[in-house]
Parts: C-alpha cells; structure tokens; sequence
C-alpha cells in the first residue's frame, strides 16, 4: 500500500534594500558681487542765499547742487560733470558762451574746472565750490558754483537744461537733470559826465570839447542806442532859450545818422548785434540862434540802450 506523503512548502520572500553609496566631495565656485553705478539722486539750482532758482541772471553767482549716492561709499568716486545747455543747441555742441558750458569736479585731485568756454575758470568760482567733507558716507552734496556770461542766450519756458554725470573709479555712471531760463541782460556805460560848447550866437554846427561821447554796451539780445534832452537848453540868469531842435546827435563827425533831438527818446545806433563792451560814438552838434543873450545855458542829455524790436 503506497503513503502518500504530504510536503508543506513554505515560500518566503526575502526583500534586500540595497543602499546606493554616497560620496562626497567639494564643488569649487566663487560670487560675483557687480559694481552697482553712482546715482544722481536729486539736483537743485540755488542762490548764494541757498534759495531755488529756476531764471538765472547773468553775472550773477548760483549754486548747482547734485546729491550723489554710491552704495559701497564716496570715495569710489571719479568725477563729476556739469553741463549747460540751451535745448536749441544741444547737450553736445562746443562750449559757448552764449549757449553751452562744461564744468568739472575730479575727485583725485579735488580739483574744480571750467572745461569751456572760458579758459580760466571765468565763469566757475573755484573757491566757493564745495565737496563732502567725509567720503565714508554713502550719500552727500557737491556744489559747483557758477556765473554765467553777460552774452548767455535769454530764454523762456524752460529753455536751458543743466545735467550732472556722476562716475564712479569703474567707469559706471549715472545722471540726473533740472531745466532753467535766463535773463535778458543790459549794461551801458558813457565817457562823459558833462558837455562843454563856447559859442556866439548864429554859429553853427559847434561841436563839444568832448565829442565823441563813447556809449559802451554789453547785452545779451540786439540794441538800439537812443538819445534826448530834458528840454530847451535855458539861460541861467536871463532865461533865454535855445531850442531843443537846435542839438542833434550824430553817428560821426560827418553827420551820419543824424537826427534832431526833442524831450523824446530817438534812434541813433539801431538794431546793435548784441555782445560785449560794444562801443558806439555820439557826436553831439549844436546850432546857435541870433539874436541870444549872453549867458550860460543848460539842459540834461540822455542816452540810453534799449531791446531792439
């Protein structure tokens, strides 16, 4: 008889967790922090009084103040540059005393320049320009102190533009602007402070001892040259009179641009180029009535510079 015989069979299964190996290693590498550039944070024009200012006369001291910022500290910075520009001709056209002006704060020196027009600082005054006293901070006040020429181009609504270039010792920069105007501008100034004639009555055509009276202006716009008398020249003891129509002024001595003189302002010298210290001639003539009683006779002359229009 045959056994059978029974086998139980137990599978198990038998997981391994097989563990990768880890290595480890240093990886070289190396940050670069970039240069962050200089700003022009805020610009300002001001009086000597330290009062804004947007129209400027010329011949007169401002201050162009530019806060400058550097975020690691002011000693990175290089330079400084101040440019004046009317808008008509442009932040890169020559240096001109009508319309553009370069300036220039540089740092390694400490040094405060006039680049152009003028070639000796003639409109920067170089002692009343301030720099930070401390360059540790990281934000201050330069100051360049400026006085533009007696010829600089008046204008109106906004029509001139001063801008600022900051740069740093790596060549960054940055820049900031303010638009401004400027003044018409006029001076005169005569030779003369009297006239002197010596005369008999029916003589004509007499000429002062002084003559010419040399009229010298400087302007920033076109002129005329004008003239007149208080009235009739009036005898101081016997009042007397001679008339006004009686003195005339002329461009020379040979009467050109001749004109009789009233209690009016009159042309003489018309539509002058404008610029600086023009010199014009006025010779002075007078005719002398008859009869006329001896006397000494007086009246005021004036001359003056007005816009040609």
């Amino acid at each position: 008889m045959k056994r059978i015989i029974g086998f139980a069979l137990m599978l198990g299964l038998v997981m391994s967790t097989l563990c990768a190996p880890i290595f480890a290693n240093d990886i070289p590498g190396s940050t670069t922090v970039s240069n962050v550039p200089p700003e022009a944070t805020s610009v300002a024009i001001k009086t000597m009084a330290d009062v804004n200012e947007n129209t400027l006369n010329p011949q007169t001291q401002y201050k162009f103040i530019v806060t400058v910022r550097d975020n690691n500290n002011l000693t990175d910075i290089e330079n400084i540059l101040l440019k004046l520009y009317t808008n008509a001709a442009g932040e890169n056209a020559a240096d001109a005393v009508e319309n553009h002006y370069t300036f220039l704060f540089r740092a390694s020196d400490n040094t405060w320049t006039e680049i152009g027009p003028g070639q000796f600082n003639d409109h920067l005054t170089t002692g009343l320009c301030v720099k930070p006293s401390e360059l540790s901070v990281v934000s201050d006040e330069y100051k360049f102190v400026v006085n533009l020429s007696s010829v600089t181009t008046p204008t109106t609504s906004r029509g001139w533009t001063a801008k600022w270039i900051v740069t740093d010792d790596n060549g960054s920069s940055g820049n900031n602007t303010k638009t401004f105007d400027v003044n018409e501008y006029l001076m005169l100034m005569i030779d003369d402070a009297k006239l002197t004639i010596s005369a008999y009555p029916g003589q004509n055509d007499l000429q002062p001892t002084e003559n010419p009276t040399i009229v010298t202006v400087t302007a920033n716009y076109n002129f005329n040259i004008q003239c007149k008398l208080s009235g009739d020249l009036i005898g101081s003891t016997f009042r007397d009179r001679i008339p006004m129509s009686n003195i005339k002024a002329a461009q020379d001595n040979t009467h050109t641009g001749e004109i009789k003189l009233s209690d009016n302002y009159g042309n003489l010298w018309s539509n002058m180029d404008y610029g600086e210290y023009i010199e014009k001639d006025i010779y002075w003539f007078a005719d002398i009535p008859y009869p006329l009683m001896g006397d000494t006779y007086t009246a005021d002359f004036y001359v003056r510079a007005i816009k040609y229009t």
